[in-house]
């Protein structure tokens, strides 16, 4: 790959094809942010590629500048969690991003302040049904992944409450 200094440099430890014999690859992003290349989110990568063939490598070809890429980064701003009630023990999350998207959302609960978080979902979309909630408060967080990492909201409280009306005291008469 092509640094801001004008050469090509390897990347090491980088695979470009699988055993279907696909090509394509996954370099993280750190590769790309640190020297020689210095690049910030949204840089264009210029790459050049040779192939491996049976007498030897091939001479270098540059990738056609539609299919070149662009530098990603983790996803961020995870805004206005909420979460409403549901049907009995349901209550439904929902959240926005400012920022960079994911492609999948973890849903966190934890049962107290000093309880561990545990996964009970996850989602492709903004929101999600967690199902078979316990009375009583919950707090809940979500964590937004793509490729190349992830951000965590800030945690919500959820109080499910009892769904039956409340009965009547009796009442014993005063002698």
């Amino acid at each position: 790959m092509k640094g801001l200094d004008g050469y090509f440099h390897d990347l090491p430890g980088v695979t470009f094809s699988d055993d279907a014999g696909r090509t394509g690859g996954i370099v993280p992003m750190k590769t790309f942010i640190n020297p020689p290349f210095n690049l910030d989110d949204g840089s264009r990568i210029h790459i050049q590629v040779n192939a491996l063939m049976e007498h030897g490598w091939g001479t270098f070809q540059t990738v056609d500048q539609h299919q070149q890429a662009t530098v990603q980064t983790a996803p961020s701003g995870i805004g206005n969690l909420s979460a409403t009630a549901g049907r009995q023990s349901e209550t439904q999350l929902t959240w926005t991003m400012s920022g960079k998207q994911g492609t999948k959302y973890w849903i966190l609960m934890s049962k107290g302040r000093s309880e561990a978080y545990s996964r009970v979902g996850v989602s492709k979309g903004m929101s999600h049904v967690v199902k078979n909630l316990a009375r009583g408060t919950s707090l809940f967080k979500v964590r937004a992944y793509n490729l190349c990492g992830y951000v965590e909201s800030s945690p919500i409280s959820y109080t499910r409450r009892s769904n039956r009306r409340p009965i009547a005291p009796i009442i014993d008469p005063v002698p």
